[in-house]
C-alpha cells in the first residue's frame, strides 16, 4: 500500500520554544561536562539494538535536566529552612499536617475528612480509592520514588480527625513535598520582615520595595476587603420549598404559643429539631457546631447558602436580645429569598476585630489607637497572605546572587538565562560539575543519578523503539522524508550561523542542534525524529492496513491472528454476559418521582450515601428507612387513587401537594411524611431503550433493565385506559405497589426513585450470526477486497470491503481463513468486513440485521484495540526484553515495570476485572 504523503517541516519558531535568549554573549563555554561517565558503554539493549550511556544521558538531560538542576539549586537557596524543617519535622505538628494534607489530596483528590469517611464506607468508592493508590504509585515511580499500597492507606478517620494522614510517610515523600512547604514558610517570613521597608537595596542601588505595606493606601483597601468582614456567627437558618410549608412548620414549632421575644428561642429550637428530627436534638445553643457560620479568607458559610441570606442575617437582624434600630433577632414569618422561604434566628455575630456584633468601618478606627493597632496587625497578615504567591522570585533572586553560581552545562545555563537574565554566562569549563557555588557543587555523577530516577523507563524504551522502527520499518516513511529532514537541519544551522536563530553563535553548532532537536548529532536526530514519524504510520498499519496485501488480497496470516483475537475476545465477553442481557432489546416509557434529601438546605439533593453515613447508629438508620418507606407507600397510594389523568400529571400533582401540605386522598397530611428533609421531584424520562439506558447512573440502569425482565417474565399487561396506567413498578418478582419495602426501591446517589412504567415492548431476539440457508444464497461467495485509488498516487487510500452474500449457515465447514463455522460464532469473514468498514467509517455493505448484531459484539472491542494506550503497549512489546548493561542503571531501569505500567494505563488499572486480560499474555501473540 502506498503511504499518504506528509512532508516533515520543522519551523524555527517551534524549535526554540525552550531556549530563546538574548544574543548579548560574545564568548561562553560550549563544552558539555560528562565527568567520569563511560559514554561509549551500552546502557540498554534490545536484541540487536543498543543505546549508549551518552545517548541516554543526553536525552534525560534534555527532558529532565533542568528540573533536577533547579531542585538541587533550591536545596542550596533554602538550605537553612530545609535544615529547620528536617530537624523539627517529627515534633512539629504543622509540618506533618502540611505534608499529609498534600499527599492525601494528591492520592485521593481531597483532604476533607468527611468526604474520605464516606468514600471508605462505600464499597464502590473503596475500589476507586484502590485505583487511586495504584495510579499514585506509578506517578511517584516516574519521579524515582518507590511506594507500596499499604503505606498509602489512610489512618483511622473519624469526626475528631482534623487532617487525614497515611500509614507511612516515608522520607522520600517528605523530601518530595517539603520544598514547596519550605518555600511557603520562607516567603512568609521574608514578607513579615519586608513589608515595613519602603525601599530596598538591590545590586547596590536603592529601589522602591514592591512588597512594602503603605499604610496610607494599603491599610484601608486591604482592611475593607478582608478583616472588616471576617466573622463567626451563630444562628438557625431553615429553608422551605414554599410559604405554606414554612408556615406549617412554624405553627407546629409554636405548639400553641405566641411567637414573641421571650418565646422565640424556644420556638426556633423546636423548629430546628422538627426540621432535623432524625439528628441529635439541639440543646446547647452556645456550643452546638451545627448552628455556627464562619466567614474568613477560606470560606463564607452564609454566602454559600445565598448572598441574600447572608445580607438578611448580618444586616437586617440584631444579635439575640437586642432591639437596636428597631430590628429584631428573628423572623416572625417566612421571608421569600430567590423563590424559597426562610425562617432565621440570630444568636450573635462576632467580628474578628471587635469580638462582638459591631463591624467597624475604617473611619471608626481613628481616635482609638488600641483598636487601630489591632486592625493594622490583622490587616498586615491579610496583606502578607495576598502577596505569598508573587514574592517567590524576589526572595530567590536575592539569595541566588549571594551564591555566586557558575553553570558549566551550556544547555542548562541557557535555560537558566531565560528566567535570570542578570546571570553572567560562564566562559570557563569544568568537566566535573554541572554547576558550583561559593559553598558547594553538583557533580555530573550525582546529576546523572538524579535524572535517571525520573521516567527513565519510558525514555529509555522509546529511544530503543525509535531505533528499531527506523531500522526495520523505514518503508513506512513518506517519500523524501529523510532528505527533507536533513535539509531542514542544514537550513536551521545556516540560519543559526547567520545570527537568525535567536541564539548567539558562541553557543556552537552542536549545542544549537541539541537545543533545537533534543539530540546531539544529525544521525540521532534522523533516527529519533523519523522513528517517531514511522511510529504513527506503523500504528495505523497495525490497526487495519496490513489486513490487505500489496495485490489487494486478504493478508490471511494477519487476519488469522489479530482478527481472531478480536473475535474471540468479543465472544468471551458475549458468552460471559448474562443470557438475558445478550438478547435484551426493549423500549419502555417511564416516568418517575424522586425522593431526595436536602439536609444542608441548599435546594439540591444531597449525596444519599454521604447522608446515610451521618446516621451513626442502627436505630437512626431504621427510623430513616421506615420514613422513606412510609412516604413511598403514600405516593404509590396517591397514584392509584387519582383517576382520569396522565401518569406524569399525577406525579406533578403529588409534588405540588407535598410541597403545600395538601391532604392526601386517604385523608392524611403530607406534613406527616416530612420527618426527614425530604424533597420530591417528578420527571418524565420518555422512551428508554437498551441503548439509551446506558446514559443513566449504573444503579438506575441496572434497576430499569431488571424491571423490564420482570415485566416480560410476568407478561405484564398495561392498558392505558384502566387504573393500571402508570402503575409503580419494581425490579423484583412478586413485589407490587402494595407490598414493597425499603429494599425494593431504586436507590442512587440522588435518592430514591419510584418508577412508573407506562408502556413497554419486547423486541428481544437471540443475537444471530448466521443467515438461513436458502436457494438464494447456497453458494458461498469469496470476500473481495478492493483498493480504490482515484489517481495513480493518491494521498488518501480508502480501503473498501466489497461483499455480496457472505454469511449463512455453514456450521461445521471452514471459511477461507480455515476458521470452522459454528452456530454461536461470527465467521472471520464477517468480522473482517465489519472491522474494515468500521475503521474506515464507510457505509456498511453488510446486511442490516447482521451489522447490528456485529456492532453489539465488536464495537467496544475494536475501539479498545484502537486506543493509543493499547497500541503503545503493542509497540513496546515488539522490542522484546530490554536488558540493562550499565551498572548504574540497575534498580533505575525496569522494562517489565514499564510494560506493567502500560497495561495499567490501557486498562485503567482494572486488569483483574477486564475481559481483555488475554490480550496481555502469550495467548494473544500480536507480533508480526
Amino acid at each position: 500500500m502506498k503511504a499518504s504523503k506528509k512532508i516533515l517541516t520543522l519551523s524555527l519558531a517551534s524549535l526554540f520554544a525552550l531556549t530563546l535568549v538574548s544574543c548579548k554573549e560574545e564568548t561562553r563555554n560550549q563544552e558539555t561536562p560528562y565527568g567520569n561517565l563511560n559514554l561509549s558503554q551500552n546502557a540498554l539493549t534490545a536484541g540487536d539494538y543498543k543505546l549508549s550511556t551518552k545517548e541516554l544521558y543526553n536525552r534525560l538531560r534534555y527532558t529532565k535536566g533542568y528540573e533536577a538542576f533547579k531542585n538541587k539549586l533550591d536545596t542550596i537557596i533554602y538550605a537553612d529552612e530545609i535544615k529547620k524543617f528536617n530537624d523539627e519535622f517529627n515534633t512539629n505538628k504543622d509540618y506533618t499536617d502540611r505534608i499529609n494534607k498534600k499527599v492525601v489530596t494528591d492520592i485521593y483528590g481531597t483532604a476533607n475528612v468527611k468526604e474520605l469517611i464516606v468514600k471508605n464506607l462505600d464499597e464502590e468508592k473503596t475500589k476507586e480509592l484502590h485505583i487511586a493508590r495504584l495510579k499514585y504509585i506509578d506517578k511517584m515511580a516516574a519521579a524515582g520514588i518507590n511506594l507500596t499500597e499499604d503505606s498509602l492507606m489512610l489512618n483511622k478517620l473519624d469526626k475528631s480527625v482534623e487532617v487525614p494522614s497515611i500509614h507511612n510517610l516515608t522520607p522520600e515523600l517528605i523530601n518530595y513535598y517539603s520544598p514547596e512547604i519550605v518555600k511557603e514558610i520562607a516567603n512568609k517570613e521574608y514578607l513579615e520582615s519586608a513589608i515595613d521597608q519602603k525601599e530596598i537595596i538591590k545590586d547596590g542601588t536603592t529601589e522602591k520595595n514592591p512588597n512594602y505595606f503603605d499604610e496610607t493606601k494599603d491599610f484601608e483597601a486591604t482592611y475593607n476587603s478582608t478583616i472588616k468582614n471576617y466573622n463567626t456567627s451563630r444562628g438557625i437558618v431553615l429553608r422551605f420549598t414554599n410559604e405554606n410549608q414554612a408556615k406549617t412548620a412554624l405553627a407546629n414549632a409554636k405548639n400553641g404559643k405566641e411567637l414573641n421575644d421571650s418565646t422565640a428561642q424556644e420556638i426556633y429550637v423546636n423548629l430546628f429539631n422538627n426540621y432535623y428530627n432524625y439528628e441529635n436534638a439541639l440543646t446547647d445553643v452556645k456550643t452546638d457546631e451545627r448552628i455556627v457560620f464562619e466567614s474568613n479568607k477560606d470560606k463564607n458559610d452564609l454566602k454559600a447558602l445565598s448572598e441574600k441570606v447572608e445580607s438578611v442575617f448580618l444586616d437586617e437582624l440584631n444579635d439575640e436580645g437586642k432591639n437596636d434600630d428597631n430590628k429584631s433577632w428573628y423572623l416572625s414569618s417566612p421571608v421569600n429569598i430567590d423563590g424559597k422561604f426562610y425562617l432565621i434566628y440570630k444568636f450573635d455575630t462576632k467580628y474578628l476585630l471587635s469580638g462582638n456584633n459591631h463591624k467597624y468601618d475604617f473611619k471608626e478606627l481613628e481616635g482609638n489607637e488600641e483598636l487601630k493597632a489591632k486592625a493594622l496587625a490583622e490587616t498586615k497578615k491579610a496583606f502578607i497572605n495576598s502577596k505569598l504567591t508573587t514574592v517567590d522570585s524576589d526572595i530567590y533572586t536575592e539569595r541566588l546572587k549571594k551564591q555566586e553560581i557558575k553553570i558549566y552545562d551550556p544547555f542548562i545555563e541557557n535555560q537558566f538565562l531565560n528566567t535570570y537574565s542578570d546571570y553572567e554566562p560562564t566562559t570557563t569549563f569544568n568537566n566535573e560539575y554541572i554547576f558550583e557555588t561559593k559553598d558547594t557543587n553538583y557533580k555530573v555523577e550525582d546529576f546523572y543519578a538524579d535524572i535517571r530516577k525520573s521516567n527513565v523507563n519510558a525514555i529509555g524504551t522509546n529511544l530503543l523503539l525509535n531505533k528499531m522502527l527506523y531500522d526495520k520499518h523505514s518503508n513506512y516513511l513518506v517519500k523524501d522524508a529523510k532528505e527533507d529532514l536533513k535539509k531542514s537541519i542544514k537550513d536551521d544551522i545556516k540560519n543559526f550561523n547567520a545570527g537568525k536563530a535567536g541564539l548567539n553563535k558562541a553557543y556552537g553548532e552542536e549545542n544549537f542542534l541539541f537545543y533545537s532537536y533534543g539530540y546531539t548529532s544529525e544521525n540521532e536526530v534522523l533516527v529519533n525524529k523519523l522513528g517517531e514519524q514511522i511510529k504513527q504510520k506503523y500504528v495505523n498499519d497495525f490497526i487495519y492496513e496490513s489486513l490487505v496485501t500489496s495485490d489487494h488480497k486478504i493478508n490471511v496470516e494477519f487476519a488469522n491472528k489479530n482478527l481472531k483475537y478480536l473475535r474471540d475476545t468479543a465472544m468471551e465477553i458475549y458468552n460471559n454476559t448474562d443470557t438475558k442481557t445478550k438478547k435484551r432489546q426493549f423500549n419502555m416509557n417511564i416516568d418517575h418521582i424522586l425522593i431526595s434529601i436536602d439536609n444542608n438546605g441548599d435546594g439540591n439533593p444531597d449525596d444519599l450515601k454521604q447522608f446515610l453515613s451521618t446516621l451513626d447508629n442502627q436505630a437512626k438508620k431504621d427510623e430513616f428507612e421506615a420514613a422513606v418507606t412510609a412516604l413511598a407507600k403514600e405516593i404509590a397510594a396517591e397514584i392509584k387513587a387519582i383517576q382520569g389523568h396522565t401518569t406524569f400529571s399525577k406525579l406533578e400533582y403529588i409534588v405540588e401537594a407535598f410541597n403545600n401540605n395538601y391532604p392526601t386522598h386517604s385523608g392524611k397530611n403530607w406534613a406527616d411524611f416530612k420527618t426527614f428533609k425530604f424533597q420530591l421531584k417528578a420527571e418524565s424520562l420518555g422512551d428508554v431503550t437498551e441503548t439509551s439506558v446506558n446514559n443513566y447512573v449504573p444503579e438506575f440502569k441496572d434497576y430499569v433493565i431488571n424491571m423490564f425482565d420482570k415485566a416480560v417474565e410476568e407478561k405484564l399487561e398495561i392498558d392505558e385506559k384502566n387504573e393500571k396506567q402508570g402503575q409503580l413498578y419494581f425490579d423484583t418478582k412478586g413485589v407490587t405497589p402494595e407490598n414493597f419495602e425499603y429494599k425494593d426501591v431504586c436507590k442512587t446517589m440522588f435518592g430514591y426513585h419510584l418508577i412508573s412504567l407506562n408502556s413497554y415492548s419486547d423486541k428481544s431476539a437471540e443475537l444471530s450470526f448466521t443467515l438461513s440457508d436458502t436457494e438464494a444464497n447456497k453458494d458461498y461467495k469469496d470476500l473481495k477486497i478492493m483498493l480504490d485509488e482515484k489517481t495513480a498516487d493518491t494521498e488518501n487510500d480508502d480501503l473498501y470491503a466489497i461483499t455480496d452474500i457472505f454469511n449463512y449457515d455453514r456450521e461445521g465447514k471452514a471459511d477461507q481463513f480455515g476458521d470452522v463455522y459454528a452456530a454461536n460464532k461470527p465467521s472471520l469473514n464477517q468480522v473482517f468486513v465489519y472491522y474494515v468498514e468500521y475503521i474506515n467509517g464507510s457505509v456498511h455493505s453488510i446486511k442490516t440485521s447482521i451489522k447490528n448484531d456485529l456492532s453489539k459484539l465488536l464495537d467496544q472491542v475494536i475501539d479498545k484495540f484502537k486506543t493509543a494506550s493499547f497500541q503503545e503497549y503493542l509497540l513496546v512489546k515488539t522490542l522484546g526484553e530490554v536488558k540493562v548493561e550499565a551498572q548504574e542503571l540497575n534498580g533505575a531501569y525496569d522494562y517489565n515495570k514499564y510494560v506493567t505500567y502500560l497495561i495499567n494505563t490501557a486498562e485503567d488499572y482494572k486488569l483483574e476485572e477486564s475481559p481483555y486480560k488475554a490480550w496481555y499474555t502469550d495467548a494473544c501473540d500480536w507480533q508480526r
